[in-house]
C-alpha cells in the first residue's frame, strides 16, 4: 500500500513537472508572441508616424502655399482698393470743382436776378409814382371842376341830365367811402384835412347837392330818382353805417370836431331820405305830391343797418365826451365844436324816415337795438 501511494506521488509529482515545463513552454511563446507584436507594432508606430509628419509636412507646404495666396490675394485687393480710393476722391475734387463752378456761375445769375428785380421794382416805383402824379393831377382837376359846378344851380341841371357823368361821380364816392372804411376813425387820413378826408368830402357835396336840389322839370326830378334808386342798389346805405360805425368806439381826443366827410356822409343819407316834390307849378291840379319811389328800399336797408348806425354815432359822441355821467350832465366843452351841427343831421335824417314811412321809423326806433339809445338820447 505504501508503495502504491508512493508510486502515485511520483506520478503526480511527475505530471506536475510536466504541467510545469508546459507552461513554461507556453509561457515562452507568449513572451516570444508578445515580443514579436511589440515590434510589430513598433513598426508600425513608427511608419505611422513617418505617414503623419510626412502629411503634416504636406499640410504645413499647403498653409504655406494658401498664406501666400491669401497674401497675394490681400495685396491685390489692397491695391485696387487704394485705386478705386484715389479714383474717388479724383472724381469727388471734379465734382466738388463743378460744384463751385456752378455756385459761382447761380451767384453770378442770383446777383443779376437781383439787379434786374432792383431794376424793376424801382421802375414799377417810379411807374406808380407817375400814376399817382397823374392820378393827383387829375383828382386836383376833378375838384377844381366840382367846384365850379357847384357854383350855380343850372351846372346841377346839367349834371342830371349829363348821362353817365353823374353815375361816375357815385362810383367814384362809393371807392372814396370804400376807402375811408378802410382806416381807422384816428388816423391822419381821417382827420381834417387828410387826403382821403378832403376828396371823399368833395365827392359827397356834388351828389348832396344835386340830391338837395329842387328841379325845374318832372324829367328832372325822376333822374334824381334814378341817381337815388342807382346809389341804394349799389349798397351805399351799408357803406355810410361802416363809415359812422368807425366812431362807435373810444376815441384818444373825445373833444376833437367830427371829421368834415362824417358830416357830408350825413349830408348825403339826409339827401337820400328826403321825399322830392314837383314844383309848384307841376302841382296844378293835384291834391297831394307825388310819393318817393325808392322809400321801400330806403326803409329796407335802413332797417338792415339800424338806422344807417346815426344813432350810435350820437350816442358814442356823448358817451366819449361824458362817460360817468348822463347826457344833460355833460359839458358842451367836452362835446366836439361841430356837434350840434352834426346833431342837426341826424335829426333830420330821422324827419324825413319819419316822413318817408311814419309807422316803419316807429317800428325802427323801438326795436332792440335802437331803443335804448334813442331813450338815450332824448334824455
Amino acid at each position: 500500500m505504501a508503495e502504491e501511494r508512493l508510486a502515485r506521488l511520483k506520478q503526480e509529482q511527475a505530471a506536475k513537472e510536466q504541467r510545469r515545463a508546459a507552461g513554461k513552454e507556453e509561457e515562452g511563446a507568449a513572451n516570444a508572441a508578445r515580443a514579436d507584436k511589440h515590434q510589430r507594432s513598433e513598426l508600425l508606430r513608427a511608419a505611422h508616424i513617418r505617414r503623419i509628419r510626412a502629411k503634416a509636412g504636406d499640410e504645413t507646404r499647403k498653409v504655406e502655399e494658401v498664406s501666400f495666396i491669401n497674401t497675394l490675394n490681400n495685396e491685390g485687393k489692397k491695391a485696387d482698393l487704394q485705386q478705386r480710393l484715389e479714383e474717388g476722391e479724383a472724381r469727388r475734387a471734379e465734382a466738388l470743382a463743378a460744384i463751385l463752378a456752378k455756385q459761382a456761375g447761380a451767384a453770378a445769375s442770383i446777383k443779376e436776378a437781383a439787379e434786374r428785380r432792383r431794376a424793376a421794382e424801382a421802375e414799377r416805383l417810379a411807374q406808380l409814382a407817375d400814376k399817382q402824379r397823374r392820378k393827383q393831377e387829375a383828382q386836383a382837376r376833378m375838384l377844381a371842376l366840382l367846384g365850379r359846378l357847384l357854383e350855380l344851380p343850372l351846372n346841377l341841371d346839367c349834371l342830371l341830365t349829363s348821362g353817365p357823368l353823374l353815375p361816375s361821380f357815385a362810383k367814384a364816392t362809393l371807392h372814396a367811402l370804400d376807402h375811408c372804411n378802410s382806416l381807422e376813425a384816428d388816423e391822419p387820413s381821417m382827420t381834417i384835412g387828410g387826403e382821403a378826408s378832403s376828396r371823399l368830402s368833395m365827392l359827397l357835396q356834388v351828389l348832396v347837392a344835386v340830391l338837395e336840389h329842387t328841379p325845374d322839370s318832372i324829367d328832372l326830378v325822376k333822374m334824381q330818382e334814378e341817381l337815388v334808386g342807382y346809389m341804394i342798389a349799389a349798397g351805399t346805405l351799408g357803406r355810410l353805417a361802416s363809415v359812422f360805425s368807425l366812431f362807435d368806439q373810444p376815441m384818444k381826443d373825445a373833444a376833437r370836431p367830427v371829421p368834415p366827410h362824417v358830416l357830408q356822409c350825413l349830408r348825403l343819407l339826409r339827401g337820400l331820405t328826403a321825399v322830392r316834390c314837383p314844383s309848384n307849378e307841376l302841382l296844378v291840379g293835384k291834391r297831394w305830391p307825388t310819393v318817393n319811389p325808392n322809400a321801400a328800399a330806403i326803409i329796407m336797408d335802413l332797417q338792415a343797418t339800424a338806422m344807417a348806425g346815426v344813432l350810435s354815432l350820437l350816442t358814442a359822441v356823448l358817451l366819449n365826451a361824458a362817460p360817468v355821467v348822463t347826457p344833460a350832465e355833460a359839458s358842451c366843452r367836452a362835446l366836439p365844436p361841430n356837434f350840434v351841427e352834426a346833431a342837426n343831421l341826424v335829426m333830420a335824417v330821422l324827419n324825413n324816415v319819419c316822413c318817408l314811412d311814419l309807422l316803419a321809423a316807429q317800428h325802427m326806433l323801438s326795436s332792440t337795438h335802437n331803443r335804448l339809445e334813442f331813450f338815450h338820447l332824448i334824455r
